[in-house]
């Protein structure tokens, strides 16, 4: 026989509180959450395979979107080092230009 007193079974009215109930129990190292919420009848497989199909659905676009952001920056990179190579060309061009100059003059 079981020692320990029955506690009542936590039941969920929402998505965040299976959320923040998953969170607790990452952080606790109870990574059997999932399983054990099945297995108490507080989730079920195919609404949880759902959810992850709808999480993975938000990932992708995000990747799509952090991927496109890397690339303006990428190339906004690209654009700033061509004007400051161009600035630096142009300077050392004037600079040899007044070399130039003073010599004439000696």
């Amino acid at each position: 026989m079981n020692d320990m007193p029955n506690k009542p079974r936590k039941t969920y009215s929402s998505d965040e509180q299976i959320r923040r109930a998953a969170l607790e129990a990452l952080r606790r190292g109870d990574f059997d959450f999932a399983l054990k919420a099945v297995e108490r009848g507080e989730a079920s497989i195919p609404e949880m395979v759902e959810d992850l199909k709808i999480y993975q659905a938000e990932l992708e676009v995000q990747n799509e979107e952090l991927r496109q952001a890397q690339l303006r920056s990428d190339l906004a990179i690209q654009r700033f080092t061509v004007t400051i190579q161009r600035q630096f060309a142009w300077q050392q061009l004037r600079h040899k230009i007044w070399q130039l100059a003073v010599e004439k003059e000696i």
